[in-house]
């Protein structure tokens, strides 16, 4: 076997005993490579294994070390020592010389001694534990620190590791990595103020305002193997600073002796047994994993010459590619790879290395002889971000002998095991006859089932074999055949191997009971027995329901139970399950066919439906409840919009609206991913059943069965429950039945939603994304349509920027206008219809730049603030208020980007239509009466005939208001009324005056908003201007205003003609008739100087240019 091991491990194990060391004087520090031959103490990853040794080759154990070192006195006190007095025969001067010298000699030996007494303790303690914790804890007493980090260096992974900390960092990170770099002890007052400082390193172990030691530490070979870090609060003095160097010093002298890694030569006896290739991998599983608390362990194998790949988990699997990712590299390099991050790697490939991102550990072995390189891989470390400089000693030591035994199984076992398994099946099918003839003689099921498994367990090797059976009454597992035991077992579905192999119907192939989570050791410590090896295989019926288990414990050869075992045990678990399923065959036909009739009595039910949709689904679920010989049933939609089930059927006590997705049985089918049927036969001890409702209505709910309903596209849309079966419990077979019901009531739901797709189109879609089915009837606002609270006060504000709130955001600012002024509620008008409503109004506005969808809900949202601002909602009627965010919202529906001037003088069929009147905004009547007339887009269904003639009489004057061309004789009426003395809001005339200045005020609402968006807006605009500019020269035409001209840029001057002539006097006679908006005013004027400003700088420019010019010599 020396074969296999690297040559400087052949004559040294970390498991012998330290010899006893004495303390050695500073003049007598031996060389560091005294005790070893010159070569470095770690094992090279490519080396040859000799594979040709017989199975069952022993693995000698490395010579133990002679003793440990004994552990220093430590009553002795490094004070009381025999310090040498000065010769009482000496003259006075050399006497006294003499006393100061050997007094400086005692100092100086009391001090040494002491520091060597310090250090046969770290040796000691090293000899037990890691030397980081050796090292951390004698620094901790010595300096009186208050903490001490020891990062120890790992080469392949360019990284520090505490293990104190559990945490890692880069060698060029923070004073620590400077420490790595530099060499250097350094010692600071305050980490902070050091020039390396990084708070998430160098502060991890303590606070970075006390003094800290940083120091390396170097192995025989004088490398820098270590960083110490030290936190003392005090300060470092002098002889802290001395034992340091001391520690230093003589940590570089014993590293070759404190190296405290163990080969685990227990696990490689284990694994070096011989047994089937199916019994080598789950043992290989189960041990390295759990040596190395890695998720996932593996052995590859690639024959060069045959150009095979193979990968060893569990099963083996073959690489058709070649592609071995990362260990692919390390076949290539014949390297030790560590990687933190198995993503980062240049070689990783995913079918092989895997989706998580995790550290990986590879180790390449070299067969020469038979040019196969092989590879022991570990990957995904628990506990720890990396793997560390332990777990490549360990997968160094543990590599050969691993690969020695994959090959030893590979290559002898293959006859014997043929021949095993060709018996067995002879046995297997002999055992097989036995049970047929016991059928056909009809014995009774209970003597054929012990019968089975006595067979099996003697085909099996097991030592025990037990025949475990569902209770439904006591909902636990009774053993029926229980071979070595006196008496019966009773399990919980809920405890052990037997329960979770029930629970789950899969199969446990357990190679050491004691080492599993599931396994519960209660029989072993009541029987005295002792388990290990467990096989535990679930007994299904024809309709995967799982009626009971199969176990068989210990085989008798100590190794886990082979996949041929675990192929035996599902042949006699069939074998059960068609005996113990014929019994419930003649019962479950006469119920199967009552619910045949049932379900083709519901399918006409659909197919011939008059009723609504309520109607409906009762029936359906009526029938169900009759066939279910339950006590009530309820139907909750699925809202994916709110998370949340909505309560649409209920046939026994009343149950709140809506109920969370995280609360209740219901919620569960839906929350789980494979949205199961669940069934729930003791309500009050599932921690899912949500008790409320039965609190409030004086109900006790027993047993729950929860179906979920599925649409065409296997989404969730609803749940079915049946509560309290009257006869028994609720059984799979009981969720088949409803599964065919849910089916129906599924057809149902869909039909309605395509109703409602076909009556509002595409607004039905998008409605489905935004409102929760609870929320469409309500008038509060959507939860996923509410303005958010940080920009609440920017939305009811002059701030507010239209531009940056397309789409959906656009309806937020709708619903916030409207429900301000409490519209919806008064009017009765839902969630879904003004949804619905403002869906088919943003259709009829066109993608034009200026006038489109955007700019209705900007001048809505202007007027908003307006009223707000003058309080005059306690002067409009609501009436009034409907009107004007009606008129806002739609006064520029299906506008077409161009003016009236050009429609007339186009002649358009509006042009035509409406000559000589306001043509665009005669449009826009038209179109807002055409889109309010339709009963889904109807939000004036609740308004009575007359009040409504009233409402529509301002809509239409207030859209006709905003024709610019009216402009000027609108504002000489508002300035003569003002004239002709006070205002009186609660005239009428003069309240529909002031109605009609503040849509006309939002309708240009751009010029008094902050420079900044007035600017972007302005921008906008002169696209629209220049788009009809265009269309005019297209036709042959004169540009009709210097605006429409791409060519002319000066648009800081045409903003000052727009502000001074139109914008101002309108703002400033606004503010007479209501003077809370003179802010606005003031607003306009600040923008306006800020035009006047930017003219006065071009005209200044252009003048430099053109005194420039005059200036010039002559060319050529």
């Amino acid at each position: 076997m020396d074969d296999v091991l690297p040559s400087n491990r052949r004559n040294f194990s970390p498991t012998r005993k330290m010899r006893n060391i004495t303390p050695i004087r500073h003049l007598e520090t031996p060389n560091p490579q005294t005790p070893y031959k010159n070569t470095p103490n770690y094992i090279q990853p490519n080396f040859n294994i000799n594979l040709n040794l017989r199975p069952n080759t022993a693995v000698s154990n490395s010579p133990q070390r002679s003793s440990r070192i004994k552990p220093i006195n430590k009553k002795l006190s490094p004070k009381n020592k025999n310090i040498p007095t000065a010769n009482s025969n000496a003259s006075p001067t050399s006497s006294f010389l003499n006393v100061r010298s050997s007094r400086l000699f005692a100092a100086l030996n009391e001090k040494t001694h002491r520091f060597e007494c310090v250090l046969e303790n770290f040796l000691h303690e090293a000899a037990s534990v890691p030397v980081s914790i050796a090292t951390e804890k004698i620094l901790l007493e010595e300096l009186s620190a208050s903490t001490v980090v020891y990062w120890q260096d790992i080469p392949s992974l360019q990284l520090l590791y505490s293990q104190k900390l559990n945490h890692a960092i880069g060698h060029t990170k923070g004073i620590i990595g400077q420490t790595f770099f530099s060499r250097q002890k350094l010692t600071v007052d305050e980490s902070a103020s050091h020039p390396n400082f990084d708070a998430e390193i160098d502060a991890l172990a303590g606070t970075s305002n006390i003094p800290q030691m940083f120091f390396p530490l170097w192995d025989y070979s004088n490398t820098v193997c270590a960083v110490v870090q030290v936190f003392k609060s005090e300060g470092f003095d002098e002889d802290d600073e001395e034992f340091v160097a001391y520690f230093i010093k003589k940590f570089k002298v014993y590293s070759h002796w404190i190296d405290h890694f163990e080969t685990p030569h227990s696990l490689i006896l284990e694994l070096m047994q011989n047994m089937e290739m199916e019994q080598f991998l789950l043992l290989f599983q189960k041990k390295v994993t759990g040596l190395f608390q890695c998720d996932i362990a593996e052995i590859w194998k690639y024959d060069k010459k045959l150009k095979q790949m193979y990968q060893y988990r569990k099963v083996a699997h073959e690489i058709t590619d070649l592609n071995a990712g990362i260990v692919g590299e390390s076949f290539k390099k014949s390297i030790l790879i560590n990687c933190e991050s198995s993503k980062m790697k240049s070689s990783y490939h995913l079918p092989v290395d895997g989706e998580k991102d995790q550290p990986v550990l590879v180790y390449p072995v070299l067969d020469s002889q038979n040019n196969t390189v092989y590879a022991l891989a570990v990957r995904g470390k628990n506990n720890c971000p990396i793997f560390t400089l332990q777990d490549e000693f360990l997968i160094k030591s543990i590599a050969p002998y691993i690969i020695l035994s994959l090959n030893n199984i590979e290559k002898y076992t293959n006859r014997e095991k043929n021949n095993r398994l060709n018996q067995s099946q002879i046995r297997c099918v002999s055992d097989l006859q036995d049970i047929i003839t016991l059928l056909e003689k009809n014995e009774e099921d209970k003597k054929i089932l012990c019968t089975a498994m006595e067979k099996l367990e003697e085909l099996s090797s097991a030592d025990r074999c037990s025949l475990f059976l569902y209770d439904k009454p006591s909902k636990k597992l009774k053993t029926l055949f229980y071979n070595g035991l006196k008496v019966p077992l009773s399990v919980p579905v809920d405890k052990g191997v037997v329960g979770a192999t029930f629970r789950e119907s899969q199969i446990y192939n357990i190679p050491d009971a004691y080492e599993d989570n599931s396994f519960d050791s209660t029989t072993d410590l009541e029987s005295g027995y002792r388990t290990k090896s467990l096989l535990s295989v679930p007994i299904k019926s024809d309709m995967s329901n799982t009626l009971g288990v199969v176990q068989l414990m210990n085989k008798l050869d100590g190794k886990p139970f082979s996949k041929h075992d675990v192929g035996y045990a599902r042949i006699f678990a069939t074998i059960c399950a068609l005996i113990l399923s014929n019994k419930k065959k003649d019962a479950n036909l006469k119920a199967k066919k009552s619910q045949v009739k049932a379900y083709m009595r519901c399918s006409e039910i659909i197919t011939n439906r008059t009723d609504t949709i309520r109607a409906t689904l009762n029936e359906i679920l009526s029938t169900a409840k009759t066939i279910m010989k339950c006590e009530n049933y309820s139907l909750f939609i699925v809202d994916h919009v709110l998370g949340s089930l909505t309560t649409y059927i209920v046939d026994g006590p009343k149950l709140a609206p809506t109920f969370p997705l995280g609360n209740g049985i219901a919620a569960a089918t839906v929350t789980n991913e494979s949205h199961p049927i669940l069934i729930v036969n003791d309500a009050y001890h599932d921690p899912r059943f949500n008790s409320t409702a039965d609190m409030t209505n004086g109900f006790k709910t027993r047993s729950v069965l929860a179906v979920p309903v599925f649409s065409s596209e296997r989404t969730v849309i609803a749940v079915i429950e049946m509560i309290n079966k009257t006869d028994t419990d609720f059984t799979s077979e009981d969720g088949d039945v409803m599964k065919m019901f849910s089916g129906l009531i599924g057809q149902v739901i869909e039909m309605q939603k395509l109703n409602n797709i076909i009556k509002h189109g595409t607004a039905e879609l998008e409605m489905q994304k935004w409102i929760g089915e609870v929320e469409r009837k309500s008038f509060i606002t959507p939860k996923k349509l509410e303005i958010p609270q940080s920009k609440v006060n920017e939305v009811a504000s002059l701030n507010f920027f239209c531009i940056e709130w397309n789409g959906i955001g656009l309806f937020k600012v709708a619903f916030f206008v409207f429900n301000q002024f409490n519209l919806l509620e008064r009017y009765q008008i839902t969630n879904d219809l003004f949804f619905v409503f403002l869906v088919k109004l943003r259709t009829t506005y066109n993608d034009v730049p200026y006038h489109n969808w955007i700019h209705a809900i900007d001048v809505l949202q202007y007027v908003g603030y307006q009223i707000r601002k003058a309080n005059f909602i306690n002067i409009l009627t609501s009436h009034e208020l409907l009107a004007l965010c009606v008129s806002a919202i739609c006064h520029d529906s299906n506008h077409e980007g161009l003016n009236n001037a050009y429609l007339q003088k186009a002649e358009t069929p509006l042009g035509i239509l409406y000559k000589d009147l306001s043509v665009c905004e005669m449009h826009h009547c038209a179109m807002t009466i055409s889109l309010l007339s339709k009963d889904d887009c109807n939000i004036f269904h609740a308004i009575p005939p007359n009040d409504l003639k009233y409402i529509w009489h301002r809509i239409i004057q207030l859209i006709l208001a905003t024709d610019m061309a009216h402009h000027f004789k609108l504002l000489k009426t508002a300035n003569d009324i003002m004239d002709q003395g006070p205002v009186n809001l609660s005239n009428q005339s003069h309240r529909l005056m002031a109605m009609t200045m503040i849509i006309k005020c939002a309708d240009i609402s751009n010029v008094s908003r902050p420079f900044e968006i007035a600017d972007k807006w302005c921008d906008v605009l002169c696209q629209e201007f220049w788009r009809q500019g265009d269309m005019e020269i297209a036709n042959g035409w004169e540009i009709s205003s210097p605006l429409n001209d791409r060519s002319i840029t000066e648009k800081a001057k045409g903003q000052v003609n727009f502000y001074t002539f139109v914008c101002i006097p309108f703002y400033t006679s606004i503010s007479r008739f209501l003077p809370e908006l003179m802010c606005n005013a003031e607003a306009v004027n600040e923008n306006l100087q800020i035009w006047k400003d930017k003219v006065e700088q071009l005209e200044k420019l252009k003048q430099a240019k053109e005194e420039q010019l005059q200036g010039a010599p002559p060319a050529g």
